[in-house]
C-alpha cells in the first residue's frame, strides 16, 4: 500500500538579515530563498502603518540583496515583512539619528 504524507514542509526556510543594524539612514536588506517564488518585503512602524514597499514580485532561488534608505523616517524601531509563497518572516531594524 502507498501512504501519502499530506503535511510535507520544506525543511529550507526563508532567511533575513541587514547591515548596518542599528542604522543611521541607509541600509542593505539580505535576504535568502529556498526556491523561486513570489516575494513581498515592506517595512512597517512598530503600529503597523506601512512605511515602504520595497518589493513584489517574482524572484529566483538563493540570495538577495535590497537597499533601504530610510532618511526621512524618525529614528526608532522599524518591522521589515518579508512574505514569500505564503510564509512571512519578520525582522526588526532600528534606525538611529
Amino acid at each position: 500500500s502507498t501512504s501519502s504524507v499530506s503535511n510535507v514542509k520544506s525543511t529550507n526556510k526563508i532567511h533575513i538579515q541587514n547591515y548596518p543594524n542599528p542604522m543611521q539612514q541607509r541600509t542593505t536588506i539580505h535576504y535568502q530563498l529556498p526556491s523561486k517564488g513570489f516575494v513581498k518585503l515592506n517595512i512597517y512602524k512598530p503600529s503597523g502603518e506601512l512605511c515602504a514597499e520595497l518589493l513584489n514580485g517574482v524572484k529566483e532561488e538563493g540570495d538577495h540583496e535590497i537597499d533601504w534608505d530610510a532618511n526621512n523616517l524618525q529614528g526608532g524601531l522599524y518591522v521589515c515583512k518579508l512574505q514569500f509563497n505564503g510564509d512571512e518572516i519578520i525582522h526588526k531594524l532600528l534606525r538611529i539619528e
